[in-house]
């Protein structure tokens, strides 16, 4: 059952969450489509007068997502011996971002939507499961904005995402404060509701 002390997310958050998935969406899905077409460079070139240049590659300001990709950190799972060079989960970072944000997206629409028809319990496990998955989101961010000021490269697409990155980290948090101090209030209250009846009729008795 659905404790009358939960409320659902106040608009304003939703909307921004939801505003801020579909923007990391777009990019990661740009940035796979960069990554595809710099990855086969040589095979157009033979076809293609004028090579392919990505909207984010600016040389005025040394800004380079293309070279940034190709590095060895800009494939993770590999990167980090998870899984072997080649296989087929050895996929770009952009794919598990687009991964992250339609699952950050998709837990939104669930929640917003059908907020008062599932239970406490459930509530609970949606937050704390969104915060672990934000956490992890936000510490794989850590390390390659790091990777980026040490190599000195400049990637704006790889630093709007940490931006997303970390402000969906910051209003998860919000929420499940919210959602956990909700759940501590209502038992507590129940407990002292429970309490001033046994009073009540040990009065009455």
């Amino acid at each position: 059952m659905t404790s009358p002390s939960m409320t659902s997310p106040k608009q304003p958050s939703a909307t921004f969450v939801t505003i801020v998935c579909s923007l990391g969406i777009l990019l990661s899905s740009y940035a796979l489509y960069v990554e595809h077409r710099t990855s086969h460079q040589s095979e157009e070139n033979d076809s293609i007068e004028t090579p392919f240049v990505a909207l984010c590659d600016i040389e005025s300001i040394g800004a380079s997502c293309s070279s940034v990709f190709a590095l060895p950190e800009g494939r993770m799972l590999s990167y980090f011996s998870i899984v072997p060079h080649g296989h087929i989960f050895d996929v770009p970072n952009a794919a598990l971002g687009f991964l992250y944000y339609t699952f950050m997206l998709s837990l939104e629409h669930i929640n917003y939507h059908y907020y008062h028809e599932i239970p406490c319990k459930l509530h609970r496990m949606i937050a704390a499961l969104r915060l672990c998955v934000s956490l992890a989101a936000m510490s794989s961010s850590v390390f390659l904005a790091s990777r980026l000021i040490v190599l000195e490269e400049l990637c704006l697409l790889c630093w709007s995402t940490h931006i997303f990155n970390l402000l969906l980290l910051q209003t998860f948090v919000n929420r499940s404060r919210s959602v956990f101090g909700q759940s501590t209030g209502g038992t507590v209250a129940n407990g002292a509701a429970i309490k001033d009846d046994g009073r009540k009729k040990v009065k009455d008795q």
